[in-house]
């Protein structure tokens, strides 16, 4: 799935607070970094990020 630019979609959720003990924001299991750099990523970061972030968003849920 693409954006309207032809991008793949963010997975930002509008829910943004970043966790200092995971390092990464609740909403979305991004670091501020991958927030900021998501635009200059390549597909294929895109995706190995992507691929990233469910575990990431389980550790929080997880406690």
């Amino acid at each position: 799935m693409r954006d309207r630019a032809g991008l793949p979609p963010s997975p930002c959720r509008r829910i943004c607070r970043q966790n200092p003990e995971a390092g990464f924001c609740e909403g979305c299991g991004r670091t501020v970094r991958e927030v900021f750099t998501w635009n200059a990523m390549s597909d294929a970061d895109r995706a190995r990020l992507m691929a990233e972030l469910p575990a990431r968003l389980a550790r929080l849920s997880q406690g």
